[in-house]
This record gives structure tokens, sequence and C-alpha cells, in this order.
């Protein structure tokens, strides 16, 4: 997979202008011909002080989920911290860590948001687009819109509206747990992304390939691998 360079300097107005701009060519309906076989996770970590941050991204097989590459990758962020463009902060160093990954890429999870986004553009729909490549946001906090109360059931659901626009779903992946906040990246259906994320749950709130991405991005950045 080709790799983009990304322009990272760039003002905040730019960077909204950009989000317009790419917003027209996402692709909210199911747009791969491929079966799925292997799935990107991708998650970004933050020292407590300064603006270096930790990217990693690990390859899993699917639906088995067996670890097949890994790349990390700590570089300083030049971009300020701002909910609704936190992309143009974390995308660099998640597009330095893709290109220590060799095989080619099915489709991306991200922790973070696709379209339940002000701008319709979250970092999950910018890399779907700039790498022409299924994607799916998967974030533990909403960033945009509201939703009616969720059943207390795995696999129960609300969805994220904007106004009568849907633009997600806040999902519970395990009894009583809270609900996590899935919307479509790039080239996924609201349902497809649903379903995937679900399957990727075994034993805790989080799917399984976003946890070990978390988890391993904090402990790398914190040198305790």
């Amino acid at each position: 997979m080709r790799i983009p360079e990304f322009n990272e300097s760039i003002s905040v107005k730019e960077a909204r202008e950009i989000q317009e701009k790419l917003r027209k060519e996402v692709i909210t309906v199911d747009s791969y011909s491929k079966p799925i076989k292997n799935l990107l996770a991708m998650d970004v970590s933050y020292l407590k002080a300064g603006d270096e941050l930790g990217a990693i991204a690990l390859l899993y097989s699917y639906p088995e989920l067996n670890l097949l590459e890994e790349s990390f990758v700590r570089k300083k962020s030049t971009f300020p911290y701002i909910p609704g463009l936190l992309a143009f902060r974390e995308l660099p160093p998640l597009l330095e860590a893709m290109k220590g990954i060799k095989s080619e890429i099915d489709i991306l999870l991200v922790e973070g948001q696709g379209i339940a986004h002000p701008r319709r553009f979250g970092i999950a729909s910018h890399l779907g687009v700039l790498l022409d490549t299924p994607s799916i946001g998967c974030a533990k906090s909403l960033l945009w819109g509201k939703h009616s109360g969720v059943e207390k059931g795995k696999g129960s659901y609300a969805y994220i509206l904007d106004q009568e626009e849907i633009i997600g779903v806040a999902l519970r992946t395990r009894e009583g747990a809270r609900p996590i906040y899935v919307s479509q990246g790039h080239k996924v259906s609201l349902d497809t992304a649903g379903e995937i994320v679900l399957s990727l749950v075994k034993t805790y709130r989080l799917p399984e390939p976003l946890r070990s991405a978390h988890i391993k991005s904090k402990l790398m950045m914190t040198g305790m691998v």
C-alpha cells in the first residue's frame, strides 16, 4: 500500500477547509469487492507532558484475530490539540507507523470518529479517503450528535443522530457496560461497521484489536516493552 505524504505545516483554518473538501469523497455504503481477510487496528498514545505521540499499527487476520504484523512510531506533533481536528495531530505518526506494515490491508479499524463528526470527517474517514481503503471509526466517547438510551444486552444499540441524520451507533458490546461509538469511516455501511466491531469483542468492552493497540502503544511510550 502506498502511504501518502502528509503536510504538517497547515493552519487551523486550512485544516477545516481540507475536511470540508475531502468529506465529499467519503463513501458510506459497502464498496469493496474482495472478502475481508485482515484488518489493521490503529491507536495513538500521548505522554502527559509535551507533544510527543506514539502511533501503533497492528495487523490481524480476520476473523481469527491472529497478530500478523506490528509497527510503532514515536513522533513530535506540530499541530495543536483541537477537538474535531485531531486527525491533523495524529495522522502523521499513524501514517509513519503504517509504513512498517508490509501486507496489503483489507480494512482499517481506527480509535476515533468516522462520520460522527461535526464536518462528517473524523480521523477514520480521513485515513480511509487518503488510502482509498475501507475504514471504521470506533470511539470510547461521543464527539457529536445525540442518541436515546441503549438497552443493557450485548449487541443493543441506538442510532447517533445529528438533527434527523444518522451518523453512527452507540453500541453495547458487553451487558451492562457503557456503549462505544461506531461510525462509518469510508467504503463501509453502518450495518457492516457495527457487525465487524461486535465480532471483534471478546472479554472486554473494546474490540480486542483496538484494546491491544491501546495497551501496546501506552507501554511502548513509557518504555515498558
